[in-house]
């Protein structure tokens, strides 16, 4: 597991995808190679039979040492023959166990994590509520005991709660793996009934929905607010996750805003980032900005969204004022939090993807570890270790070929020891600057030699409001 500084990575050549696949690909070349031998034996002992029967009368020696070397070598090559095909067998048996031996220690720290999880909470909550009452501010309450006016002491309810909440967001900063155990126990029940993580997601917003807590499916319009050209300059990852928060802190209640960007490298040619913002507004009902909490919901299900084909909206609005045919170049979907999830749904969605040429999704702080992606599009999974919200899949980031992984723990002076904050898209942006071109990880350059053309040439920008009507 290479080591960057503060970050490690995961995945993609170094996957165990990657490792059972260089097993299995040498086991089926060994058996080629263990049949050209046993081809090769059988031409050899051909030659030796069709020597005419004369030859033995007129030279009995020579035929003799011939026969002797057609046999030495006729045995030669089946036992080599032999020993390739068990060598291969035997390292086809191997991946098989190795696949099954890491499926079940998964499953294993899943269920021991799900086990410990009630108890780790209940003590993270206890001590929570231990701190909140010794620091909280106290205020005195009047009762009545035996028709007498009694004054009590007790903490104020307010500034308890308030430190209780800070109390425990500083457990869970502490001990991240708590929310991994509390989804998992939360989803038991639904479990239990036969409904999957999805579908109990989905469930959750249509009651929401049937309440009144979250807005309706309405639909979204679609508005150009700018266009702009500029000679661009180098990018790396950080300034991908910049400008996804950039978008994201321009959205709110009001609108969300994405941003399309064409860049143009020397040969003319061009490619596509998308940028997707996360949660713009926490508000309940109807907000007209629809990055809210209902669109969380519906991304985390994978029910049909508004939203996607208003996002394609502002995509194919921007290829068209550049003359660009959908399909004809390269896309990027990047986000943050749930931008990051509403990336991965669309790249996984196949009639988007045969109209545009999705390659490449970046995600910040999002829980995509249960959407599929085909193998064609490669995903960078950027995730902070005490950030609880990528965990909220419940589910381990897939070890696979066309997935890499980047844990960063950036803990330091600019820094607080919240779990909330570690959220927050400026410090996934601080915390991937180590993520830069100079940096050895053998993965992380295999995606900077992969993706050179969304990060240098010319550029052009084109700016949404996405709004609901």
């Amino acid at each position: 597991m290479p080591d960057t500084g503060q970050c490690r990575v995961t995945g993609g050549s170094a996957s165990t995808e990657a490792d059972l696949l260089d097993l299995r690909s040498t086991a089926a070349r060994l058996d080629g190679s263990g049949d050209d031998a046993g081809d090769l034996c059988g031409a050899v002992l051909s030659v030796g039979t069709s020597l005419p029967a004369k030859s033995a009368v007129l030279s009995p020696g020579s035929a003799a040492t011939i026969a002797e070397e057609v046999a030495g070598l006729t045995a030669s090559l089946g036992t080599l023959r032999l020993r390739m095909e068990f060598v291969a067998s035997g390292m086809r048996w191997s991946a098989t166990a190795y696949e099954l031996t890491d499926a079940a220690q998964r499953r294993a720290l899943a269920a021991l994590n799900a086990a410990t999880a009630v108890p780790r909470i209940a003590t993270a909550a206890v001590d929570s509520a231990v701190i909140a009452g010794l620091t909280a501010d106290w205020t005195t309450s009047g009762i009545t005991i035996g028709g007498r006016q009694v004054g009590v002491s007790h903490p104020d309810l307010g500034s308890w709660t308030d430190d209780f909440t800070d109390a425990f967001n500083h457990e869970l900063y502490d001990d991240p793996e708590m929310t991994d155990g509390l989804v998992d126990v939360a989803t038991v029940p639904g479990l239990a009934r036969g409904l999957g993580f999805e579908e109990q997601i989905a469930a959750l917003l249509f009651v929401t929905r049937r309440s009144g807590l979250f807005a309706q499916s309405r639909p979204i319009a679609t508005r150009q607010t700018g266009t702009r050209r500029s000679a661009g300059h180098p990018r790396a990852i950080a300034d991908l996750v910049a400008d996804a928060s950039s978008v994201e802190h321009a959205s709110g209640e009001d609108r969300s805003v994405v941003r399309v960007r064409r860049t143009v490298g020397v040969d003319g040619r061009g490619a596509w980032v998308v940028l997707i913002p996360g949660t713009a507004t926490f508000a309940l009902g109807t907000p007209r900005g629809p990055s809210d909490l209902a669109a969380n919901l519906e991304s985390e299900s994978g029910v049909p969204s508004r939203l996607y084909p208003a996002i394609e909206r502002a995509l194919l609005a921007a290829m068209d004022e550049s003359g660009v045919a959908p399909g004809t170049e390269p896309v990027m979907l990047v986000g943050h939090s749930q931008g990051g999830i509403i990336a991965a749904r669309m790249a996984a969605d196949r009639a988007f993807r045969q109209t545009y040429d999705v390659q490449e999704v970046v995600t910040a702080g999002a829980p995509v570890s249960r959407i599929a992606l085909p193998d064609d599009v490669h995903l960078l999974a950027l995730e902070d270790v005490r950030d609880p919200i990528p965990r909220l899949d419940s589910r381990d980031e897939p070890d696979v070929l066309n997935r890499v992984r980047v844990q960063c723990d950036p803990r330091g002076a600019q820094e607080t020891r919240e779990a909330s904050a570690a959220h927050d898209a400026n410090r996934y942006a601080r915390s991937t600057r180590e993520l830069g071109r100079r940096n050895p990880d053998p993965q992380l350059q295999q995606w900077y030699g992969r993706n050179a053309r969304w990060l240098d040439g010319d550029e052009e920008v084109f700016d949404f409001e996405l709004t609901r009507e």
